[in-house]
């Protein structure tokens, strides 16, 4: 009994959700690719590797009472890494109908499965509902702002870095398994859709390995498999919306081989309804010094691209406040075209005071995230406090002139 009392509450959390009653796996929901109306990637955490890793799915619910009732049956990919003890099973469902519902059980015959989820898929047209924040970690607060974003019923939640706070140390990994197992919980729409993830890279899931990317980043590479491995990637929001999700000097240099891909995949999308982008970093901060020299490199490399696209929105992190900048451009107040960018990345972490600063429009300390509305030609936005919504941070923008 006194060896028991000294087991660490996280492993006894590993060895209770590991067991082998499947009804205890961690699932979360991810991309793997741009598409988001047509696939969706399914992916579960095992303490061993499983025979298979199957995911069986349909477009009405079996309640998961046996396997062979579900119609659809796709296969995935296992990923390990040293000294990490889950493995990542990962199955890309394809050929999905946009704005649909999917039930779904995962697990194999051998060990059992899970009991029965459902997602749904961006729609092609029509209203689209997202979630953006960053800087979570574990506390009581990522875990009631979370409950609040769910609330909304979102289609998906991007999650801009810092996320579960571990600086990429394998000795860490207990805290992934209970930050995931939270975001399973609370990630759940009111009518029961479990909500994807868009993860984007920040300073702490990068340690100070010199090598691999994998190496620098294990969880983030494991857990979110981002597109060729590459930590700037797009997604694509219904027919004619995007999301640009990019590396704030974490992984890839915000020159060179990143702003090369910026530069072809903005003009790619420039007439898009509506552009975002979603990093750590800001390039306009509103606690930490905004002249600090890899600050100012990224707005020298990044703002040409943003400015010459009109990009609509940025959405921003790492500060640990609420912000709206003033409409900008050519690193100007603009009064009609620009780029407002929103944050700063307080999901969880404790808020720090902000800084007044002649880009900032209004800004606060305390916990949140955006909750965004695409609707047609008009995209509405709200932040969602731990005290509730913001009435002063509300705001609606038209894609024609970009201006509230």
């Amino acid at each position: 009994m006194k060896k028991l009392a000294i087991i660490p509450v996280l492993l006894l959390l590993v060895l209770y959700y590991f067991y082998p009653n499947n009804e205890g796996l961690i699932v979360f929901l991810t991309w793997d690719n741009e598409d988001t109306s047509h696939t969706m990637t399914v992916n579960y955490l095992t303490a061993n590797k499983f025979q298979t890793t199957q995911v069986y799915y349909d477009t009405k619910s079996h309640a998961g009472r046996h396997h062979s009732n579900y119609r659809y049956l796709a296969y995935g990919s296992q990923r390990t890494y040293p000294e990490v003890k889950f493995t990542v099973h990962s199955t890309q469902l394809k050929d999905l109908n946009p704005g649909a519902s999917y039930y779904f059980i995962v697990g194999d015959s051998k060990s059992g499965f899970t009991e029965e989820r459902k997602f749904r898929t961006v729609p092609a047209q029509g209203t689209i509902r997202f979630i953006s924040g960053g800087d979570a970690g574990m506390s009581d607060e990522y875990k009631k702002i979370s409950e609040i974003a769910a609330a909304t019923e979102p289609h998906f939640a991007i999650m801009g870095g810092d996320i579960a706070y571990v600086s990429g140390n394998t000795k860490q990994q207990d805290t992934w398994i209970e930050f995931l197992d939270i975001w399973q919980q609370t990630m759940i729409t009111p009518d029961g859709y479990t909500i994807p993830i868009i993860a984007v890279i920040g300073n702490h899931e990068t340690n100070k390995v010199k090598w691999r990317p994998i190496d620098i980043a294990p969880f983030y590479f494991m857990l979110f498999k981002p597109n060729g491995g590459r930590t700037y990637f797009t997604r694509r929001l219904g027919l004619n919306n995007i999301l640009f999700a990019l590396d704030t000097n974490h992984i890839y240099k915000p020159h060179g081989e990143q702003l090369d891909w910026m530069q072809e995949e903005f003009k790619k999308y420039d007439s898009s309804t509506f552009r975002f982008a979603s990093y750590h970093i800001p390039l306009y901060p509103s606690f930490h010094d905004p002249d600090k020299p890899h600050i100012k490199n990224l707005r020298r490399h990044w703002l040409p691209v943003f400015d010459q696209t009109q990009l609509h929105v940025a959405f921003e992190n790492h500060e640990h406040t609420l912000k709206k900048s003033w409409l900008l451009k050519g690193n100007k107040v603009a009064e009609k075209k620009g780029t407002y960018y929103l944050g700063d990345g307080n999901w969880g972490r404790p808020s720090r005071i902000p800084k007044e600063q002649w880009y900032i429009e209004k800004t606060r300390p305390i916990n949140h995230v955006w909750s965004v509305v695409l609707d047609g030609e008009n995209a509405s936005f709200e932040a969602l406090t731990i005290d509730g919504v913001d009435d002063d941070y509300t705001f609606q923008i038209k894609a024609s002139a970009a201006k509230p």
